[in-house]
């Protein structure tokens, strides 16, 4: 089985946003160890869509429906992304200080 990723739906601040939640799934393969997700919706000939991570929230539709781009995805997707870099950043400066303060 290979993980496969789909947008679902969950309550956040009252607002229905579409979130990334994770799934088993022989569908997506294409990248071996994931970086694909799932659109939720069947393509017009009723085949299972797949795009790179990178294709979230990039101003172009590229699952059915356009739900890659969906403005309360990519908010919360660009809040996100902005959080982990600063936790991230902020590990990193403790970590370059404590080998400093060695």
């Amino acid at each position: 089985m290979v993980p496969y990723y789909s947008l679902a739906c969950s309550i956040y601040f009252g607002l229905c946003v579409e979130l990334l939640t994770a799934a088993q799934s022989t569908v997506c393969s294409r990248i071996p160890g994931g970086g694909e997700f799932r659109c939720p919706k069947l393509d017009r000939n009723g085949a299972i869509k797949c795009i790179y991570d990178s294709q979230i929230c990039n101003h172009t539709a590229d699952c059915p429906d356009g739900d890659d781009e969906i403005p309360a995805l990519c908010l919360l997707y660009a809040v996100l992304d902005a959080n982990i870099k600063k936790v991230f950043d902020f590990i990193i400066t403790g970590l370059e200080s404590y080998r400093r303060d060695m």
